[in-house]
């Protein structure tokens, strides 16, 4: 009973002190701010009102008028310091910049790599906002400039009565003063509508940017893109109301919410205003919660945002303060990880500011023309495995020698970089494409996925046509005839005993009468083709279903090799969806990890980047024991559990193991053991 009393005085300290801690913290003073100025100045009131009575009107004007042209707007960042060295707080680096520049691009065009945490049922909703930034490459006399104007206040401390005689002129500019703030103050924001000396975001050193000079649990760079929907004409999520349920942000697709949110809710969060399930969108960028835990603008948000940048906020469409967009000159060489010979054809992605993807020489050279910013760089090609080669590197001036070795003997895609598979139809929509997947329901079940596979890299896969956000299920689909999708070609003549493992998404409903569409897996050996795989939505399809296929049980197997997947909408009123993704082939006697012929244990994906699934297909034991042991002999993992359903799967998250060789040794009642090997890249 002690240790239960002190575990719970502990908890109840914690619990405490974060509360404290939130009490000290004033996410975002844009409110505060409007009041002074209404208090200042008697026509503040009426400008806001007007500038939004505008937008309204433009925006139920266009309404359902769907993708426009991007928008770019140039952004110049004023750093208010004292005289200190540059990286030294208030004078954050260029670096720390150029972070906050990538991090409101990732966020205003959906490209943030935690939008695949959005729940389910606003999937639809969370939009691409079409908005971009730049840093300013013009000021506002024509002179040339990065966009980053450093000011020494001297012995002065921060206030607005600073921005007049900091300001570029708002109507070609976003301006943005870096300032310590004081007060536990993240940052703040004028509306559209407002005076035109004064007009911007402020954010402090603390909360700006990711990285740096940036604190925990504000340092991912969301103050800006908050303050930046403020600017932009968004309200809190909330209405301002504080827990009434009365007020409104003006945005229909936003649930109504009591009051703001703090640190990481669990979701599905419920409150006064929303009190059953899926209840109040916490994640949504309008809220306060940590940075960690904000991944999107809804449909609503963004229809808000782009009516304002055409009306009082028009006059920066036309700016020429981003001029052209300079590119940076990247370039290195792609090796055979065993041999260190070059590699042609090899895939290189740098996937961050802009995605580009460029194609090796015969001497496996590369040269990549990029964006300022950071990346996350990728190599590959079809027979080696891809290799996440670095993450966040930051490139703002040309850059070469860059080796990048990747593993050979590895037939693997998870559709991250583009091996040119190949496609046919004869159906009148619901082409294969490689891309981003947006989800459709049909009567609450899931027609199309709104993700793919999330343990492998990046967020792409192949499915079957791709609707817009919010759209009809059947928008779409495969219509009228057959879809096909045709891998590369591999060599399997010496292979002893390979396996094709993938994950496969179908789906058939919808409409009147039996549903009688399919899809097919065959597989080629350039000589016959054969079925391999029927399968037939029976209401469970709708998911990634983990496939194994043996090869040699369908074909001699070949030096030219093709792998085969069919949806076909057969008849005619019945929704067609189907998608692929991580798919690999596996020798069992080479490096395969998993045995399907004894798959009284299955473990998945393998190789992993994070999570890795034990799978345990047998309820005739009562106790298992599961033990991960390192390549070094270091035990990482033990858990010991009573099996209760016939399937039994527990999902281990490797994210902070060392890339390596682990061993799965596991345990039943009967003594009868198993040990697995797998990989951790």
């Amino acid at each position: 009973m002690k240790q239960i009393s002190r575990l719970s005085f502990i908890f109840t300290f914690i619990f405490l002190l974060i509360n404290h801690l939130s009490a000290q913290i004033n996410r975002c003073a844009t409110v505060e701010h409007i009041n002074e100025e209404n208090r200042i100045n008697p026509l503040y009131k009426e400008q806001l009102r007007v500038a939004k009575e505008q937008a309204k009107s433009w925006e139920d004007a266009h309404t359902g008028e769907g993708s426009r042209v991007v928008i770019r707007i140039p952004v110049v960042f004023h750093v208010m310091h004292n005289g200190e060295a540059i990286g030294t707080k208030p004078n954050v680096n260029d670096a720390q910049i150029i972070s906050q520049i990538d991090q409101l691009n990732k966020d205003f065009r959906k490209t943030n790599s935690d939008t695949n945490l959005v729940p389910a049922v606003w999937k639809s909703l969370a939009s691409d906002c079409e908005i971009e930034f730049c840093l300013a490459s013009t000021d506002p006399s024509g002179n040339p400039t990065i966009g980053i104007n450093r000011i020494n206040m001297g012995t002065g401390t921060w206030s607005d009565t600073r921005k007049p005689t900091t300001i570029w002129d708002r109507s070609k500019y976003l301006n943005i003063w870096v300032a310590e703030i004081g007060g536990g103050t993240l940052g703040y924001a004028t509306l559209p509508g407002g005076g035109a000396t004064n007009d911007g975001v402020v954010i402090s050193p603390d909360y700006f940017g990711v990285g740096g000079t940036s604190v925990s649990p504000y340092n991912k760079g969301r103050t800006g893109t908050h303050e930046v929907g403020h600017w932009l004409g968004l309200e809190h999520i909330w209405g301002d109301d504080g827990t009434a349920c009365t007020g409104s942000d003006g945005v229909t697709d936003t649930p109504n919410q009591a009051g703001q949110n703090f640190g990481c809710p669990t979701f599905p969060k419920t409150d006064a205003c929303s009190g059953t399930s899926p209840g109040v969108m916490f994640m949504n960028y309008m809220d306060y919660t940590n940075d960690g835990c904000m991944y999107m603008f809804t449909a609503g948000q963004k229809a808000k945002m782009v009516s304002v940048l055409n009306t009082s906020r028009a006059s920066i469409k036309t700016s020429t303060g981003c001029g052209a967009i300079a590119t940076i000159a990247v370039s290195g060489t792609v090796i055979d990880a065993s041999s260190s010979m070059p590699v042609a054809n090899a895939k290189v992605l740098f996937k961050g500011a802009s995605d580009i993807e460029v194609t090796t020489n015969g001497s496996g050279a590369f040269t990549a023309n990029v964006v300022a910013g950071s990346y996350d760089v990728y190599a590959g090609k079809w027979g080696y495995m891809i290799n996440q080669f670095i993450t966040g590197a930051l490139y703002t001036t040309a850059t070469s020698g860059i080796t990048i070795p990747i593993q050979n003997g590895r037939y693997y895609d998870d559709y991250t970089l583009n091996y040119n598979w190949t496609t046919a139809s004869t159906a009148t929509a619901g082409a294969w494409l490689r891309n981003i997947p947006i989800g459709a329901t049909n009567g609450g079940a899931n027609t199309q996925t709104d993700a793919d596979v999330t343990s492998d890299y990046t967020d792409k896969c192949f499915i079957t046509g791709n609707g817009t956000v919010g759209g009809a299920a059947g928008a779409a689909d495969v219509d009228g005839g057959t879809v096909t999708l045709t891998s590369p070609s591999f060599d399997l003549s010496s292979a002893a005993n390979p396996y094709i493992k993938c994950f496969v998404w179908f789906y058939n409903g919808g409409g009147t009468g039996t549903i009688n569409d399919n899809a097919k897996i065959k597989l080629s050996n350039g000589i016959t083709t054969v079925e391999a795989k029927n399968i037939v939505f029976t209401g469970v399809e709708n998911n990634w279903a983990y496939t194994i296929i043996h090869l040699s049980d369908f074909l001699t197997l070949t030096s030219e090799m093709n792998f085969i997947l069919e949806a076909s909408d057969i008849g005619t009123g019945h929704l067609v969806e189907a998608g692929i993704d991580q798919f690999e082939i596996v020798d069992s006697f080479g490096v395969s990890i998993n045995d399907p012929i004894d798959n009284s244990i299955l473990v998945y994906p393998n190789p992993t980047k994070d999570i890795v699934n034990i799978q345990i297909n047998n309820s005739n034991y009562d106790l298992h024991s599961i033990q991960i042991v390192s390549a070094l002999g270091e035990i990482v993992y033990t858990n010991e559990f009573i099996n209760t359903q016939n399937t039994n799967t527990i999902a281990i998250n490797t994210d902070m193991w060392q890339s390596g060789v682990y061993f799965i040794k596991y345990t039943n009642t009967l003594k009868a053991s198993k040990t697995i090997r797998f990989v951790k890249y």
